[in-house]
């Protein structure tokens, strides 16, 4: 069963808040994540688990633009355009 990506394609962050969100893809066999673009200070996006999660530095108020691609080898990768935005506290 080809990939797809299931997941909302936008979260929103807090500075100095811990968050999380977990990126959610189907498909037989699992799929594996990975994301390109730029994530804030303190953000780090776990490809093995799925998750982007931290606590965005101050001064890192913004929008964020980031690309998840899910593959597991059966038909074309699933690409997901996704916004994360942070706001000030």
């Amino acid at each position: 069963l080809a990939p797809a990506i299931t997941s909302a394609n936008a979260a929103t962050f807090t500075e100095g808040v811990a968050g999380t969100f977990s990126v959610i893809a189907t498909g037989i066999p699992a799929s594996m994540l990975s994301a390109s673009g730029t994530l804030p200070s303190g953000v780090m996006f776990n490809e093995s688990t799925g998750v982007l999660s931290g606590t965005p530095a101050t001064g890192t108020a913004g929008t964020y633009a980031i690309q998840f691609t899910a593959n597991n080898g059966v038909g074309s990768n699933a690409v997901q355009n996704f916004t994360l935005t942070v706001t000030a506290p």
